[in-house]
């Protein structure tokens, strides 16, 4: 064989070069810098059932082709491709779902390169590594008595790539709410302004938005949004006590840590973008944005205690403008063509985000099972498919009335 296959614990044992080399800069959540913090700060470990196992391909010479994050998995929490019901059938047959292995990106339902391949390389060439992946997976699983293998939010090109190698996989389909910076009538055409977006919305959804955002004025509540090098750690610090609140109000620990963030501060600020809500000059809110070359990503935001108390109810209004509306905002002004403001949340179809599919390929070993939830996601896929057509009737555009 042409190339060797190894199993990494650690990302560190690939190296920032190498593994940027294949997946590049441009998405935050596939570059060395993120995948690297999320390891040397303990967000994921055999301790935290998130254990590294990264597959990595190299050629005669010893140079890296191909690389693949993953994690052997002793549980399902975290992926936002929910198969409890899953690992509990085979719990109740007396079989053991878990260890299973993904390839995904810890904590992040969002669609981005999953299979990394050399672009250098003749399309043939490419076709031959992929065959010499799916293989030598198929060979750890079967070794390590690993009862399956995820491939979670992949994109066209990785989906379309290991649709061809012959694997008998389960294609699941999803459903996200996106933002695009395109006037219905027009092709990558962004809007000018957030005024400009609503005079495509219908009259009474252009009213809802217009009275939710000034609740938040008449509140008194100013933004101020920090960017790249002016974020400071202190700015890190006191998002941070803002982002553990949303989930220790819910009783759980977050998943990422204080140290984690900081790193992303350290190692890429150019992809961060920080906004702090204020009242009386009292920070109450914050959120943390990433983005590409044209796209934006919200994933991460937080309310201090007294304002949980004082809002009450009334939250979801600072929520919709910290985490919507001024991230919108910030697509406009900076010119980037796609918000993807994270998994689930159809409040977020009236506020103009419009529902897309994502996709995820399951690969299950036991012949029984694998039968099972094959038939399952083809079944799930037209009931996902049914639900984005009726979806796209509560969209607030007139185009969609």
């Amino acid at each position: 064989m042409d190339y060797e296959v190894e199993f990494v614990s650690a990302i560190e044992a690939i190296g920032e070069s190498d593994w940027d080399a294949l997946a590049g800069t441009d998405n935050p959540f596939t570059r060395y810098a993120f995948l690297s913090a999320l390891e040397v700060t303990g967000c994921v470990g055999a301790e935290t059932g998130w254990e590294p196992c990264h597959s990595v391909i190299k050629d005669l010479s010893g140079k890296v082709v191909a690389l693949m994050p993953g994690y052997l998995k002793m549980h399902s929490y975290g992926e936002y491709v929910f198969d409890f019901a899953w690992a509990e059938a085979y719990q109740r047959h007396g079989l053991a779902y878990y260890p299973k292995w993904i390839v995904a990106i810890p904590f992040t339902p969002s669609v981005g390169p999953r299979l990394l391949i050399c672009k250098s390389l003749a399309a043939a060439q490419q076709k031959v590594l992929v065959q010499v992946l799916m293989q030598a997976v198929q060979t750890h699983c079967e070794r390590h008595s690993i009862s399956s293998w995820h491939l979670l939010f992949a994109d066209a090109v990785g989906l379309s790539c290991i649709a061809g190698s012959g694997i008998d996989y389960a294609a699941r389909m999803g459903c996200q709410y996106h933002w695009r910076n395109c006037r219905p009538d027009t092709v990558d055409v962004g809007y000018k302004s957030f005024d400009q977006f609503l005079q495509h919305l219908t009259s009474r959804k252009r009213k809802n938005i217009k009275k939710e955002r000034q609740k938040v004025v008449s509140d008194g509540i100013t933004f101020r949004e920090v960017t790249g090098a002016e974020i400071t750690s202190h700015d890190i610090h006191q998002f941070y006590d803002f982002y553990r609140m949303t989930y220790l109000v819910r009783g759980q620990p977050p998943y990422l840590t204080e140290a984690f963030f900081q790193s992303l501060r350290s190692r890429m600020p150019e992809q961060m973008c920080l906004l702090f809500a204020m009242q009386n000059d009292v920070v109450i809110a914050s959120a943390l944005f990433l983005k590409s070359a044209d796209k934006l990503f919200g994933r991460y935001w937080g309310a201090s205690a007294n304002a949980q108390r004082r809002f009450g109810s009334q939250l979801n209004f600072l929520h919709f403008e910290t985490c919507y509306y001024q991230g919108i905002e910030m697509c406009i002004r900076h010119g980037l063509k796609v918000f993807d403001a994270g998994a689930q949340g159809e409040q977020k179809l009236l506020r103009g985000f419009e529902p897309v599919t994502t996709q995820s390929l399951h690969f299950v070993r036991h012949d029984g099972f694998r039968q099972a939830i094959g038939q399952f996601c083809l079944e799930e896929s037209a009931n996902v498919n049914a639900y984005i057509d009726d979806a796209k009737g509560y969209l607030p555009y007139k185009s969609h009335q």
